[in-house]
């Protein structure tokens, strides 16, 4: 199925270049990696790879219903590369607008948040991802099925963004001169995870024109180097309990609105800027090798449920997935110390 192979590439590219900058890293004696960090944003990019069974069948439903009542088919009536550029300038400019909403409406925050919550900046912040994002999210792409794209249209524009934005996480310095005025690259991305309001911007994924046209557009003075930005949302959740990276925000919420006397649903619907609490960062202890062997199990086990439990008995596809969720969920636990 296309949504398992999205999902098969993403995860072996990701591994391979997440672990070349951590290597590249060391050997530059630079700190962009904190090893608790950067595996507990793996553990939640493994616990992704589980979601996905369940969210890649509702989207892909959900797709293919919209398709059904599509407005035009420009497919049908555009040429092959035609129809390809005007299904990823769509993709892109429904991304740009998903992304600028998501950072304003508090029922995406809550699931964007999580990508922006750490205090580390680097290419495993791409897959850092809430577990209930994409199940929310897609239904801002629905523009596209009405215009006759197919699911498969679909998919392949978002593999092209996705892995090209997953590589402007870097922390590497990539000359790309004139590109810069039409793609993303990783120093304008590096904008956009910063808590700087002067230099935040920058929402492309892999188009930079959209913020260039939009008013968003930021750009590093040059009397500043990005060593000196500090990453994340000011509150930073410097953990690894999955439930504190998938719901904090939730909780947050819930405890302003307790304070306040003020409706959860309310809140949690508005568009008012979110809100968080400071905390402290809560992973200091050293790794060790059983730690980083007993992830490399759990991972395993997701990348096979992952690509494994489409078909089958349903009850034992099931309990495999709700394994799985506990695998990661535990790891999560242990990475936090909290058992």
């Amino acid at each position: 199925m296309p949504q398992q192979a999205f999902f098969a590439l993403m995860t072996v590219v990701a591994l391979s270049v997440i672990a070349a900058e951590f290597g590249i890293a060391r050997s530059l004696g630079r700190s962009w990696h904190d090893p608790r960090d950067t595996l507990a944003n793996l553990n939640l990019a493994a616990g992704n790879l589980v979601m996905a069974v369940v969210w890649a069948g509702f989207i892909v439903w959900g797709y293919t219903l919209i398709h059904e009542h599509r407005i035009v088919d420009l497919p049908a009536t555009l040429p092959g590369p035609a129809m390809w550029v005007v299904a990823y300038l769509s993709g892109e400019l429904l991304q740009y607008w998903n992304h600028r909403l998501s950072h304003r409406w508090n029922v995406l925050w809550w699931g964007h948040i999580t990508h922006h919550s750490s205090s580390h900046l680097n290419l495993s912040t791409g897959p850092r991802v809430n577990w209930f994002y994409r199940g929310m999210a897609w239904i801002l792409y629905a523009p596209m099925p009405l215009m006759g794209f197919t699911i498969e249209h679909f998919i392949a524009v978002q593999a092209v963004m996705n892995v090209y934005n997953l590589l402007c996480h870097t922390r590497l310095h990539v000359p790309l001169g004139a590109v810069g005025w039409v793609f993303v690259t990783p120093a304008a991305h590096r904008l956009h995870h910063t808590s700087d309001p002067r230099f935040f911007g920058n929402y492309g994924a892999s188009l930079i024109v959209w913020d260039r046209l939009f008013g968003t557009y930021r750009e590093l003075p040059a009397d500043i180097s990005d060593e000196q930005l500090v990453w994340g949302i000011g509150a930073n959740v410097d953990e690894g309990s999955l439930v504190r990276l998938n719901f904090h925000h939730l909780i947050d919420l819930w405890a302003t609105a307790r304070e306040e006397g003020r409706s959860f649903a309310g809140m949690l619907l508005g568009v008012s800027a979110p809100t968080v609490t400071v905390r402290a960062p809560s992973m200091a202890r050293p790794l060790t090798p059983a730690v980083l062997a007993g992830f490399g199990l759990v991972a395993m086990s997701c990348v096979a449920v992952n690509q494994l439990t489409h078909e089958g008995p349903l009850v034992p596809r099931v309990v495999l997935w709700i394994g799985s969720l506990a695998a990661v969920t535990a790891f999560g636990a242990l990475l936090q110390r909290r058992v």
